[in-house]
Order: structure tokens, then sequence, then C-alpha cells
């Protein structure tokens, strides 16, 4: 929540309003003690316009813009992006980063390497949930090697540390 007074009008594209404050909610960012929790080097802000799943997602900055539908799969009519799919992208290029600092920190090879996330919307008992399975390929080391790498990719990855006992994340080599 951010604290009275501390929320700015901004106009998103198509002249709706769009509220928020970065500062404010950076300055928000606390443990339950009220300690920091973490000094923010980057925020960005989506913005979800139209009918939810069947509207547009775009970055308040104009770099990115997705014309959004509800699969197939769901009873959606598809033919546009999801949020699975954009988490999907996310995970994905986040995970091979961490993946890719690991590697350089232990001095294994990781040149080719990759990352898939494959992001599992499903109905459990609160409603719907996520699952991810992160399948990684390190074509220059053993199996072994290889999964030593993905669980301290996991330990440092900022998509792996928010989804930690939230959802279920299942790594993989391949």
């Amino acid at each position: 929540m951010l604290p009275a007074g501390s929320e700015r009008i901004a106009r998103g594209r198509g002249g709706s309003e769009v509220r928020d404050d970065v500062a404010a909610q950076a300055r928000c960012l606390t443990r339950p003690n009220g300690e920091p929790d973490m000094e923010p080097l980057y925020t960005t802000t989506g913005i979800s316009t139209g009918d939810g799943r069947n509207g547009t997602a775009a970055l308040a900055d104009g770099t990115l813009e997705f014309a959004l539908a509800t699969p197939r799969e769901t009873g959606g009519k598809g033919g546009g992006a999801n949020p699975e799919q954009l988490f999907a992208l996310g995970y994905a290029a986040c995970f091979h980063s961490a993946l890719k600092v690991v590697g350089g920190r232990l001095k294994k090879p990781v040149a080719g390497s990759t990352v898939t996330a494959e992001v599992s919307l499903g109905r459990d008992d609160g409603g719907f949930g996520l699952a991810v399975t992160l399948t990684a390929s390190i074509p220059e080391l053993t199996a072994a090697e290889a999964r030593e790498l993905i669980e301290a990719a996991h330990e440092i990855c900022p998509y792996s540390k928010a989804t930690r006992g939230n959802i279920p994340v299942t790594l993989a080599v391949s």
C-alpha cells in the first residue's frame, strides 16, 4: 500500500489515467520487521487496458505493446498473447541471465546455452494457479554440472525468488 498522498497521476496510452508512484512503491519495499528488503536498481511499469485477458498490455514507456486474448484451451478465442506467455518470456530471460552469472562465477562454460520456461495455468483449490518448468540446455557441460548450475541460478534469479513457496517450479536439464 502506498503512503497517503504519495500517488501521482500519469497518462497512459489513449489518455487513460494511470495511478502510479514508482518512487513511493520503492520506498515501501520493506520486510515485516521494517528493514529494507532491497534497493531498487530498475523499475518498469506495465499497463493493462480494455478487457483484461482480452484487452491490451503495454509498457508505460511505449516500447512494447501486446493485444491479449484468452487461450482457446481455457475457453477463449486465442489469436493474441496471454499473461502466461509473457510470464514465460520474462522468467526464461531472467533465469538465463542468472545462469550466465553463476556460470561466470564458477568458471563453467555456458556459451550456447538456452533456457525454456513452460508456464501452466490450471485450477487449484483457490480458483486458478500457475506452475513452471524451467529447462536448461548447456551443451558444454555434463548433466550433473548443468544441474548444479541451474540449482545455483534458481537461488539468485529474481523470478525464482518471487515464485519460491508460491507456485511449483520444476528444474530440468536437456
